[in-house]
């Protein structure tokens, strides 16, 4: 890759669980969950997120296959946004990455209830994505993003495409690293 073709992509998605499905109710917002992913096809993703299906509130840091919201032969509606980054910058993102991988931090669950981050070593999908734009630069250090809708006001300048992740096309994707589906 030269210097200009690094990129973040974030992309913001609709996923189908039950329990997402009511925080959406709730909020009235478009999407529920967002990631990153430092390859233009998208693949793979990475966020804050439950470890298991059998699992709801034992999550963490999690690579995320997209077969995990396509299961359920459900379509995915995802907003795509791509900032363009320097070598330095995709560096420090995967060293974060690994960190966090080396590290299993936690699913902060407490602050999506209280709607305050309540420790350094959780987080949820969105304050894990703020975190990395942070660190590169792209958000200042002081600012914090309350919702994904807030964060899609902030990155509309970065905006690429509205996409539809379909269940008939499950046979592009493979599980990669993701265990949603493996017991613990």
């Amino acid at each position: 890759m030269t210097e200009t073709n690094y990129h973040l992509n974030i992309v913001a998605s609709r996923t189908p669980s039950f329990l997402v499905q009511i925080i959406r109710l709730a909020t009235k917002f478009k999407h529920n969950h967002v990631s990153i992913s430092l390859n233009d096809d998208l693949v793979p993703l990475f966020s804050f997120a439950r470890y298991n299906y059998n699992s709801p509130f034992h999550g963490g840091f999690v690579e995320e296959s997209w077969l995990r919201y396509l299961y359920r032969d459900n379509d995915i509606s995802v907003s795509i946004y791509s900032i363009s980054i320097n070598k330095h910058q995709y560096n420090k993102i995967e060293d974060i990455l690994k960190n966090m991988k080396l590290n299993g931090c936690r699913y902060d669950m407490l602050s999506i209830i209280t709607k305050k981050t309540s420790s350094r070593e959780g987080y949820t999908c969105l304050t894990f994505v703020e975190k990395i734009l942070k660190e590169i630069g792209v958000v200042e250090k002081n600012r914090v993003i309350s919702s994904i809708q807030e964060l899609e006001e902030l990155l509309k300048e970065y905006y690429i495409e509205d996409r539809t992740i379909c269940s008939k096309d499950k046979g592009l994707y493979f599980w990669g690293r993701d265990e949603y589906f493996i017991k613990r």
